[in-house]
Order: structure tokens, then sequence, then C-alpha cells
């Protein structure tokens, strides 16, 4: 997104031992601390003072021409310093040659600011290199990798560039923002970065659900913090939403939270106040009330029973709805190989609708390009990014038609008819729950046994490494699918059964006891040896296999990597996923599509809903894991007390009203 600065909630702070805190939480909550971006130009505005009287700020984010004495005097106010300067060699004179802005000299800035906080500062050195706000330099963007495996080395070979340029200052606490869910892993298994960050509530960047699941897994993996970049700009207006209504941005932030952001950047406080009048905008209302809500409430532990695990060098992100061929590595287009139409069909059925998210069309096709598409992003690279005429970029419009003249028009009168952003800017439900995180075959044994069901996409290579990983976590009472191409026919032992290296197929499938479904699909004949059918073609052969592995089990499908006939996964291979994750899922949701997730402690069981609709939603909220001690319900956002019973087999069982593209906190309590 475009620079205009930023606030960042942090609530974990086992990584900033050492560094002075304002205190003005209860020692028990979950702490959050804001760092708000500040520069010369926010001078005379209320800026510091609505930091100060909220109480939930932790700090500030500064840009490198700050002087020195204001730093210090900063500084020992009691906020805790954030240097924002780039540090990648082209991508600095690249991004400040575009905006016409002196090439800062960034030893001079680092030895200021060391100087100014006592060496007591956060370098934030990789800043949306690789989406909207910043951009790639040209350098970058006239590679041509061939290959998955090349690409990969090509992104890591950038970022540790970045990295390398930082050597002389390595001792400081190294922060980083990324736009994609394929950076998320190159970021946190580089060593000197603490903080990995992923930009949402863009309509350029993939979506939030799986954004969270690649970076709370990396983070995971990787033993880093990690947390939520919430941009303020809207491509669809060449603008930023600071006084438009913020259902969409305040439930971004309840589910960042909730599902365990131990870090949040705002983007935008300068735009927090009108620099004529000096009064609040409208964004400020939902910071302050998020702000409120989380010094008081503790979220707890997430429920995150279930892994995806992938490999190093997938590439892959959220596919736009709007783009027209399958490619990974984003700005390296890489064709998909065999195995990655299944994490479409994969993540769009876990997040249905989530490939609806990025969205920088969602009104139609303008009748005039002034103001144009932000200048770097997936839908659109101007000439200034371009290494060559010929990679300058426009993405096609989903529809020839549209509704407004041009995007200034259309964010006026969004503005002035104060009409909720929400309707055209669309977020994913949960099939599950958000339940997952996602790792690579990188991932240690301790990690990834920790997980109840292992779901192994792509084209994972299931070598002696990876095959004694998976082993000790079924021993341990895992459950570990795995599809045919990541087994083959030398995996008998593991399967428990024979695979024949052809590739037959089938018409229609059933489980035992259920009626046949018809579907079309392609299939590995196999023949069982000391595993048990649980799904299987017309004609007898297993589709689906379980073969018992300690205290745990192997689920093998048949069908190659999962894929559907004329979707991402078949639906064998969906019966398959409902079946074995429902039996680990914490929470179950009786309505109309929804998302939900849902956290505990010792003494409180939380289940967030975010109603990402344009009606009130009205269902049933079930929590299995719920028992008679916990004799207080209530929903936390309005104090509302909620009427919750007891249902065997089930749980707690509460009936609740989430009002339109609005979230609601239902959480069960022990009575002392």
């Amino acid at each position: 997104m475009k620079h205009l600065f930023v606030c960042a909630i942090l609530l974990s702070l086992s990584q900033l031992t050492g560094f002075a805190f304002q205190q003005s939480q209860k020692p028990s909550a979950d702490t959050c601390r804001i760092v708000f971006g500040w520069k010369e130009s926010d001078e005379g505005t209320p800026l510091l003072d609505w930091m100060k009287k909220g109480g939930y700020t932790w700090g500030l984010e500064l840009l490198h021409d700050i002087p020195a004495q204001r730093i210090s005097e900063l500084h020992s106010q009691g906020w805790n310093i954030v240097l924002y300067q780039l540090s990648h060699p082209e991508t600095v004179v690249r991004y400040y040659n575009q905006k016409k802005r002196a090439i800062p000299d960034i030893d001079s800035a680092l030895k200021k600011y060391i100087s100014a906080t006592d060496g007591k500062l956060f370098w934030q050195n990789i800043l949306e290199d690789e989406s909207c706000g910043v951009g790639l330099s040209q350098e970058f963007l006239s590679l041509e990798p061939g290959t998955h495996e090349e690409a990969y080395q090509m992104t890591t070979d950038y970022f540790r560039k970045s990295v390398n340029a930082t050597a002389a200052y390595g001792n400081l606490p190294h922060w980083s923002v990324a736009g994609f869910a394929n950076t998320a892993h190159i970021l946190a298994k580089q060593p000197e970065i603490d903080l990995l960050t992923i930009e949402r509530a863009n309509d350029d960047v993939d979506d939030l659900q799986t954004g969270i699941a690649f970076f709370r897994g990396a983070a995971k993996q990787y033993n880093k913090m990690w947390g939520v970049d919430l941009s303020l700009w809207w491509g669809c207006v060449y603008g930023c939403i600071q006084n438009m209504p913020y259902l969409y941005h305040k439930r971004h932030l309840y589910v960042s939270w909730y599902s365990g952001a131990g870090h949040f950047r705002i983007e935008g406080s300068e735009l927090f106040f009108d620099k004529l009048t000096n009064t609040p905008n409208i964004v400020t209302e939902c910071l302050d009330q998020f702000g409120a809500f989380i010094k008081s409430h503790e979220r707890g532990e997430q429920e995150v029973p279930v892994a995806v695990l992938l490999p190093e060098d997938h590439g892959w992100i959220t596919p736009p709805y709007w783009r027209t061929t399958n490619t990974v590595w984003n700005y390296a287009h890489i064709p998909y190989r065999q195995g990655q139409k299944a994490l479409d069909g994969f993540f769009s059925t876990a997040y249905p609708g989530s490939n609806f998210y990025m969205d920088p069309f969602s009104f139609g096709k303008y009748k005039t390009e002034n103001p144009p598409a932000s200048p770097f992003a997936l839908s659109f690279i101007s000439s200034e990014f371009a290494p060559d005429s010929a990679d300058v970029f426009r993405a096609e419009y989903p529809v020839p038609f549209g509704l407004f003249e041009n995007r200034k028009v259309a964010g006026k009168e969004m503005e002035e008819k104060q009409i909720e952003t929400s309707e055209f800017r669309p977020m994913g439900n949960s099939r599950w729950g958000d339940i997952f995180d996602v790792l690579t075959t990188e991932a240690e044994s301790d990690i990834i046994s920790k997980y109840k069901v292992i779901i192994v996409l792509d084209q994972a290579r299931l070598d002696e490494v990876l095959t004694e990983k998976l082993n000790t976590a079924m021993n341990s009472g895992a459950t570990v699918i795995c599809a045919a191409g990541v087994l083959k026919p030398e995996h008998s032992g593991l399967i428990g059964g024979v695979m024949k290296p052809v590739i037959a197929v089938g018409s229609a499938w059933s489980a035992p006891g259920e009626a046949i479904i018809h579907e079309p699909f392609r299939f590995i004949p196999a023949t069982l040896t000391d595993g048990k059918a649980i799904v299987s073609a017309s004609d007898g052969s297993p589709i689906v296999i379980e073969k018992k592995h300690g205290a745990g089990r192997l689920i093998s499908c048949m069908i190659p990597w999962f894929e559907g006939a004329t979707t991402g996964i078949s639906n064998a291979a969906l019966y398959l996923f409902d079946m074995i994750i429902s039996e680990v899922q914490p929470v179950m949701v009786e309505g109309p599509p929804v998302e939900y997730l849902s956290s505990r402690n010792e003494s409180e069981y939380t289940v967030l809903i975010s109603n990402n609709s344009s009606l009130p939603w009205k269902g049933k909220v079930s929590a299995r894991n719920i028992t008679k001690e916990y004799g207080k319900c209530t929903e936390l956002l309005t104090g509302e007390p909620l009427r919750s019973k007891l249902v065997k087999n089930e749980g707690a069982v509460v009936e609740l009203v989430v009002p339109a593209y609005d979230v609601r906190a239902v959480c069960w309590s022990k009575q002392k």
C-alpha cells in the first residue's frame, strides 16, 4: 500500500526483554502496546496526546530524517523507538528515486538513532518490498527463474541481501513486513529477523485467514514473533478510508488478535486527525474501542489442531479470482506444477470466498484510468517498476462495465454518503473454523508432532527424513493425510496397500454404508494388504485407505494430489477432510456461512464469530470442550449475558445474533 505511516500493537513481549514499557494494562491481561508512526509534520496535532490518553501505546515509528534531539526527547518520554528504513540496496535507490527524494545515508541514520536511544531501538528494514507500498527493484524483476526452486532461491537471495546490508548493526532487533503468504517461511527462517508481519486489508494482497495460517505457522516453526499490518489504503478509491465506516477493519483487528497476532502495524496515523481542524477522523473510534477491549480481556491460547505441510519452494498465494493463468512466486510467474491446483481447492474450501478478497475491481471497470491503479501490484505494474516496456502490466477487468467514472469519484461518494465499505470488500468464511497452521517440510519433528491432524499438500518429498517426522507424529497419536503423488508405490508399507503405477479413471465412489456419489475422478489402482478402505470406487478399488501407526494413523488418498476433475479438490477428498477434521474441530456452527475461531485459558473459553455478510447472522455455536464448570456465558463486546446449555456429545451450545459485517466474542467462564 502507499506508505502513510503506522501503528503497531505488540501483544507478546518475550523477545523485547530489556526495553522500557508504559504500564497501563492490568498485569493479568493480554497486554497491548501500539507503535504509531510520527513525523515532524505531526507536530502541533493531537496525535501524541491522543496516544497518551488511550493508554495502549507502546512507542513510535520514525523515518530516518527526524532530528536527533527530537528522537531523544521522544525516547526520554517513555516511547520505544522503531526506525523505518529499507535496507535492500537496489530497492532503496528505486524507492527514493521514484518519490523524488534524496537517498538517505543509512549508516548515518542508524548511528544517529543508536546515539539518541542509547541503542534501544528496533529496525524495520523489510517493509512491503514485494507488495504495494514499496515495490521490488527493476533488478529483481528482470530475473527470469525457470523452476520453483530457482524462484524460491531468487526470493531468498533478495531477503538475504536486505539482511546482509544490515550486518554492521546486526545486534539490533530486525522487523519485516510482507504482502504475501509465500514469503512467510523465508522471512521466518532468517536468523536476524525477530518479527514477521503480513500486510492485510489492502485490495491487492491475499486474504487474511490464509495469511494468518502461513505466518502463524512460520512463526511457530522458527520460534519468531508474528503480526498483522493493517492497511488503510484502498486502491478502488485510490486513497485511504480514515473517514469511512470501519467495520471491515474492525473485523480484521479482532480476528487477528484472537488468532494470536503478537503485533499490529496499523498504517496511516498522520490521517487520524484532520490537519485543518485537529479533529479526529472516524477510524480513531475503531482503534480506541479495540485498544480498550484488549487492555481488559485475555484471549488465551488459540485452538489450532491441524497443520498443512508444504515443500519450501511452493511459492503459492491465494489466487485472485480475476487471474486468468495459474502461477506461483508472484512476480516470477512460475506456472503451477502438478499438485498445486489442490492448494487452490483446499484453502478456498477451508475459507470459502477467500479468493475474492484480493479485489481491486469491486466497482467494475472505471470509465477513465485517472488516477490509475496502484503503480506496483499483482494487478498492475507501471513503467517505473517494469524492467522493460514489455513488462508493464495491467490485469484485464473481470467485466467490461462499472459503476464510477474514476477512483476519485468512487472515493468521494463512499465518504460523503458514509457507505459501509464491507459491501465491496469480501472476506472469507470458515468451513471448519480457523484451525490451520501452515508449516514447511523443514519443520522439526517436535513442531509437527504438536498437531492432531497433518495434511501433506503439493509435491512434498516423502524421503526418509520426512517419513521419520511423520512416523513420530503418528506414533504420538496424530492422523496424517497424504495423496498419491506424494505417496508412491515404494511406500506400500506405510499405506497398507500396494499401488499399481498407472492412472485409472473412475465415475463413482462411496463410503461403507453410504450412498454412491457420481463424480468423475482419476485414481491409482491399489490392492489392500494391512490397510482398510474407507472410500472405494464403484468397481471396489480402494480410494481412501487407513492404516494404523502407533497411536495414530495414515490416511492415503489414491486420487493424485486430491485434485478433482472440475474442482481444485475432488468430492471424495472433501469427504475425507470433513470426516477427519470434524474429529478434532473444537467448535461447530449451525447457520449461514460465517468465520469463526476459538481460544482458551485456565478460566475462560472464547469463540469469535466474524459475520462477513450484509445480513445479521443468526445461528448456534457449539463448543465441544465446555464442561459444566463453565457456568457463565457472556458476549464480550456488548457485555450481554447469553443462555448456554450443555448438550450430550456437543458440549455447550448457545444461540447468537451477530450484526451485519460485525464481530461477537462468546465467552464461557468458570464461576468463582
